[in-house]
């Protein structure tokens, strides 16, 4: 399972990166530490931002079903905010019966968690304070878990 969720990740941060890295409408450091931010300014950031995750999603969505490795399928992304992305995977080998949900998060958060702090390709996302939102069914599509990676996780 740990091998499967690095190469989940993998190809989620690397669409959504691409996406992030190359908009014009990045966000930007402030350049005077003493300005005063205007609501304005903070409401386009936000409003860029959320412009920027929803089209990572089309971008995703428009290769899905992508299939991860034997066991996953990436099935679709969706934003959730300005500060949240979730991705809908499909383990298509098991049955809800089949699977220990604690054993599932327990092994598979950490290596979400780390990837996240460690992979340069994030930076962006990072950057941006965006909570990812990993989602899973089963092989009949019933609901598994979320597994949310938050700023406060991979601040950490």
């Amino acid at each position: 399972m740990m091998m499967s969720t690095r190469y989940q990740v993998a190809i989620s941060w690397f669409i959504i990166t691409c996406s992030l890295a190359c908009s014009p409408e990045k966000k930007t450091e402030q350049n005077n530490a003493d300005s005063t931010v205007s609501f304005d300014k903070v409401a386009a950031e936000s409003a860029a931002v959320l412009n920027q995750l929803h089209n990572a999603a089309r971008e995703i969505n428009s290769a899905c079903p992508v299939q991860i490795d034997p066991a996953t399928r990436l099935d679709s992304a969706q934003v959730l905010s300005e500060a949240a992305l979730q991705f809908n995977y499909t383990l298509i080998t098991a049955s809800r019966d089949d699977i220990d949900l604690q054993q599932l998060e327990v092994t598979t958060k950490p290596a979400l968690i780390e990837s996240v702090k460690t992979n340069s390709a994030m930076n962006d996302l990072r950057d941006h304070s965006i909570t990812m939102v990993y989602n899973y069914r089963d092989r009949n599509g019933e609901y598994l878990l979320k597994i949310p990676v938050t700023p406060t996780d991979y601040a950490r």
